[in-house]
């Protein structure tokens, strides 16, 4: 007959789930099955009984009593089974989805194995399906690869995650920590309970508070209460809570100074009171990741699962301040930046990030325009990287002052090319520093001059924005403009057209056939017409009368010949005959044989010698006319 089960001895009706069959009264007999059944189950759990790694191999060994339990320790029917029938027959029946007493398993890594590929053994085995079981298992040796292995047992390899699924850090498995976790469903994967390296975040804590510790001198009034609890002589570094100042005050240079000198750690302990009632700390931390919490006998506490409001700590969730135990928190004081403090809890290594200030910044109202009176933080090299502030007049003091080195330093381009830049402040836009290319600055020059100026270049080619002045005519690009057919001719075209009447400067059509002046000259020069250019070619430029009366009658462009004044010469007659020879009115008197004859022109010894020419002109240099665009 089979031990009935705990449910059915102890259910609540006669027939269970009917109330209206009234309450049941457990018989001792059956209590009594069910206790020997228990002990039995004991005694053989503690005798080894039956451990198979299958239900089919658990099937087979049948030489057990009626009752008698058995484990599946892996795979899909892992659990405790019951003995069902007499030994020799019958069957294994699953009671239970666990083994009781080895839901968690300790395996032992003995070092057989390597840093990165650890070998363990358990006992129980430890099962490779999904969750059965919480394996916890030491480092010996810190990990130098990301990808580690486990083998538990001889059943393979398992490769340790994270939490998260990620790979541990290099370094984050550190000796002599114990780490934990769970098969998950692939059987291939041990994954850890801790998502990242907490192993050896937990051992550097438990190095710095031991650090800590083995120099803290305790709680005391005065410094010389501190050197008196350090038998006289305080060893470098000690340190103690002042209870006065409620400060920390530290040994340096065989003298107590102010807590400040070491990074402003405050240190409060109290003893427990069984109560889950908030604790106040004498300063508030600001955070409890700013936090280092050790509970005597146990060791150091995670910071985070303790609540934090103000100067309030609270015992973690659900939990009390264990009567009569002492709990030690250093912490470091709150950090109040005017950019927005994070909440409390909320500052630990992801907020104060490479990533965190430069986000803080990025979001803040953008300024464009900056002024004198603005500040920057920089970090000041002359004085071991202080903090410092500097004003933005001071920036663009010096930005000009190293500009102006660079200026006088730089090497000397005496023929600048059109890609060429120079560096202008530019006064519409509250000086900014702009660049202006020597292109631009040429068209800028250029510009300065009046459509229609004649100028004199010295070269063969008209500059940038100006044309020949040659007779020769202008127009737009299908005009056939002798000179320029182009559609940047079009305001000298205008200008000519409204200087100039068509006898003048008379207009051409496209063939360079004289035609009738149009509407305007911005209609003759949307016709493709062109019009002539003024010709000073080996002519010199005579200023126009306007009135003067030297040069009266003459119109604007008009071409004038080369001329002389009239005048007189005298003439010294031969007189080698005795016979006086003169002019009478414009003859000259006296015999044709006797008179004298005109001579070359010659030096009069004191001037040089005459210059004789086609023309009568004064000394000159030769120069290209232009006309502006």
């Amino acid at each position: 007959m089979s031990t009935p089960l705990i449910e059915v001895i102890f259910r609540d009706h006669v027939t269970d789930g009917v109330p209206s069959s009234g309450d049941h009264d457990p018989r001792k007999i059956d209590i009594r099955a069910w206790g020997r059944w228990v002990e039995g189950g004991i005694t053989a759990g503690t005798l080894g009984g039956p451990w198979e790694a299958t239900l089919a191999a658990l099937g087979a060994k049948l030489a057990y009593a009626d009752g008698n339990p058995g484990f599946v320790y892996d795979g899909a029917d892992f659990g405790t089974y019951r003995k069902s029938g007499a030994s020799g027959t019958g069957s294994w029946v699953k009671i239970l989805d666990t083994i009781p007493g080895y839901q968690v398993v300790k395996a032992t890594n003995a070092g057989a194995g390597t840093a990165n590929a650890i070998v363990a053994t358990s006992t129980p085995p430890v099962s490779y399906s999904d969750g059965k079981q919480i394996v916890s298992v030491n480092i010996t040796t810190t990990n130098t690869s990301p990808t580690v292995t486990v083998n538990f047992n001889g059943l393979g390899d398992l490769t340790i995650k994270t939490a998260a699924g990620n790979d541990p850090a290099v370094g984050g498995l550190v000796a002599p920590v114990r780490i934990w976790g769970q098969v998950d469903e692939s059987g291939t994967v041990f994954r850890m309970m801790s998502d990242q390296a907490s192993a050896a975040i937990v051992t550097d804590a438990e190095a710095a508070l031991a650090s800590i510790l083995e120099k803290y001198l305790g709680n005391h009034a005065d410094d010389t209460a501190a050197t008196a609890a350090a038998g006289g002589s305080p060893a470098e570094g000690a340190l103690y809570w002042n209870t006065v100042d409620n400060a920390f005050r530290v040994y340096v240079s065989a003298a107590w100074t102010a807590s400040k000198a070491v990074n402003n750690w405050s240190y409060d302990s109290f003893v427990g009171d069984g109560t889950d009632d908030p604790v106040e700390l004498t300063t508030a931390p600001g955070s409890n990741r700013n936090m280092i919490i050790y509970v005597e006998g146990e060791g150091p506490q995670p910071p985070t699962i303790f609540p934090l409001s103000d100067k309030m700590l609270s015992p973690p969730s659900g939990e009390v301040w264990e009567l009569g135990v002492t709990v030690h928190v250093f912490y470091g004081s709150a950090i109040v930046i005017d950019i927005g403090v994070p909440s409390a809890g909320s500052v630990g290594p992801t907020e104060l990030s490479a990533d965190a200030i430069p986000g803080t910044i990025h979001a803040a109202t953008e300024k464009t325009v900056p002024v004198d009176d603005d500040e920057f933080g920089i970090a000041d090299s002359a004085a071991s990287w202080a903090l410092k502030r500097l004003k933005w007049s001071s920036i663009t003091a010096g930005i000009w002052s190293v500009f102006g080195v660079l200026i006088a330093a730089g090497t000397s381009k005496t023929t600048p090319v059109d890609g060429d830049y120079i560096v202008i402040a530019d006064s519409a836009a509250s000086n900014a520093s702009k660049r202006v290319s020597i292109a631009d600055l040429k068209a800028i020059l250029s510009s300065s001059s009046a459509t229609g100026q004649v100028a004199f270049f010295d070269g063969s080619v008209a500059p940038t924005g100006w044309v020949v002045a040659n007779g020769g005519t202008i127009g737009n690009a299908t005009s056939g403009g002798t000179t320029r057919a182009n559609a940047d001719t079009e305001t000298l075209f205008a200008w000519i057209w409204g200087q100039y009447n068509n006898t003048a400067r008379p207009i051409q059509d496209s063939a360079g056939a004289p035609s009738t002046r149009g509407a305007s000259a911005a209609a003759d020069f949307a016709a493709n017409k062109r019009i002539p250019l003024p010709d000073p070619r080996g002519r010199a430029i005579r200023a126009l009368d306007s009135g003067a009366g030297i040069d009266s009658g003459r119109a604007i462009g008009t071409l004038q010949a080369d001329a002389m004044q009239g005048h007189w010469h005298n003439v010294f007659a031969n007189q080698s005959t005795g016979t006086a020879y003169g002019w009478a009115g414009d003859a000259l008197t006296g015999s044709a044989a006797s008179r004298g004859t005109a001579r070359a022109i010659i030096t009069d010894g004191v001037n040089g010698t005459p210059r004789i020419a086609a023309e009568t002109r004064m000394t000159n240099i030769a120069l290209l006319a232009c006309i502006k665009l």
